[in-house]
């Protein structure tokens, strides 16, 4: 079951207006405190990748960021599972990584996500599960640097496609414009 959650309404609401029934959740926290917790599990995990990622930048250039995300994002992410005791991912639709490929279900997310009108809010989602409570938070291509490695063939030197192409050999992840939803951090809490 997907519940799609505004954050600034009330659980019960939501739920009334989603026609679903009260989460089967035996937890103290509830679908705001989930939404919030993965909120906060999620920007921390945005923020300490676009650090690592622009030092990289300083360091070395794109070529050499794009080496260093593939080996340090995973352990970067298995980090902040351990320091908030959630599993932090990422997925995406059009992954660099098969390790970011989504299941058939997160694929619909982003899918659904995808055919909102243009300028509509992507609201993040929670999936609960016999063990776990999963939400999903849309990533989107926030700023010009981005396009360095995700852009189009305008936006990226030869080096940086030479260097994805090594890495990456099957990538998918290329071709987005500023705004575009990229993918989506994938929270999941055990209960």
């Amino acid at each position: 079951m997907i519940i799609l959650l505004p954050a600034c309404q009330s659980t019960t609401t939501d739920k009334q207006q989603a026609g679903t029934q009260a989460s089967p959740i035996d937890s103290t926290l509830s679908d705001l405190e989930y939404l919030t917790k993965a909120d906060t599990i999620a920007l921390a995990a945005q923020k300490r990748l676009i650090q690592a990622l622009s030092k990289a930048i300083d360091e070395g250039g794109i070529p050499y960021a794009i080496d260093f995300c593939h080996t340090n994002a995973l352990v970067i992410k298995d980090s902040l599972s351990g320091i908030y005791g959630a599993e932090v991912a990422r997925i995406s639709a059009h992954y660099r990584n098969p390790v970011d490929k989504p299941n058939a279900a997160e694929l619909e997310i982003l899918q659904a996500w995808q055919q909102l009108p243009e300028g509509e809010t992507l609201e993040m989602k929670i999936h609960y599960a016999t063990q776990t409570v999963t939400v999903y938070k849309p990533i989107l291509i926030g700023m010009p640097t981005c396009l360095k490695c995700h852009g189009g063939a305008e936006d990226m030197d030869v080096d940086t496609r030479v260097a994805i192409q090594q890495k990456y050999p099957e990538d998918l992840a290329t071709g987005y414009r500023l705004g575009e939803l990229r993918g989506a951090w994938k929270i999941s809490f055990k209960r």
